[in-house]
């Protein structure tokens, strides 16, 4: 007796059917029945070459930026502060935007199917959060910062810094101001003759004084420092986070800059990196 062996795609045939090829997988802008809107599915990176992958990551990001932001008008808009974020995230890390935009498919299609965004969002949070935990949002400070201090604004002139940074922050010596309507005209290093105390001061420990320009660190941690600066402070950062500076003083609207021969006078903030 002959054994007879039938292939497979042979029996897929009987009785008339015929062989169904798997679906192609889907790139571009789709949509279902029954959504709203469309949802942008990346290509397959593993299958590209170096050179076609790259350009595969930025037109990614470039349509998902564009629908995060509300630029599709398909009824997702996403915080613009929590956009930035990811965006500033996935160009300095365009290996991340792989992960991202194959997870953003599946949040999109979620979210299509139930009519609410809010999941999609909080996603997109929690993975910009967890793509910089531990990271420097910032590359090291290699450069030299010039501003001018505001004497009527709160913590301003933010810079990122990362854990071992050591940054001098300077403010120029010349330049003249007052806090009060009828005050003593003060300088950078504030009013000298007696200490700031009370907890209406932000810097109120050892050697802060009203008015004086003194700095405050955030850390990634959510630790602050204040500190005194004066004409100048040396700076060694402890963690990644930001620096920002103001006056020592309670209030701001009595505030007033010294004007000579019609020339009004600006504090200069430098911050330099003790390493260039």
């Amino acid at each position: 007796m002959r054994r007879v062996i039938i292939a497979a795609s042979l029996i897929a045939g009987c009785g008339g059917g015929k062989t169904v090829a798997p679906a192609a997988p889907l790139v571009g802008w789709h949509s279902n029945e029954g959504w709203a809107g469309e949802c942008y599915y990346p290509m397959d990176y593993a299958s590209l070459g170096p050179g076609d992958r790259r350009v595969a990551r930025q037109t990614a990001l470039q349509e998902m930026m564009s629908q995060w932001s509300g630029g599709r008008s398909d009824g997702v808009t996403f915080d613009a502060k929590l956009v930035e974020n990811m965006e500033t995230v996935l160009l300095g890390t365009p290996e991340h935007i792989e992960t991202v935009s194959v997870g953003n498919a599946e949040q999109c299609a979620q979210a299509r199917s139930s009519g609410a965004t809010s999941a999609w969002e909080s996603w997109l949070s929690g993975m910009t959060n967890s793509l910089v935990e531990g990271q420097c949002r910032t590359a090291p400070m290699r450069y030299t910062l010039f501003d001018y201090l505001n004497i009527g604004a709160d913590w301003h002139i933010p810079v990122g810094v990362c854990e071992g940074d050591e940054v001098i922050i300077t403010a120029t010596e010349s330049d003249q101001y007052r806090i009060t309507t009828d005050g003593a005209w003060i300088k950078a290093d504030g009013d000298t003759s007696k200490p700031a105390v009370g907890p209406d001061y932000p810097c109120n420990i050892e050697g802060c004084y009203p008015g004086q320009v003194i700095m405050r660190f955030t850390g990634d941690s959510g630790i602050v420092s204040i500190l005194p600066v004066g004409f100048e402070r040396v700076y060694r950062v402890p963690e990644h986070g930001t620096i920002e500076v103001r006056i020592n003083d309670t209030s701001f609207y009595d505030n007033s800059w010294k004007v000579e021969k019609g020339i009004e006078h600006h504090t200069a903030i430098t911050y330099k990196p003790t390493q260039e």
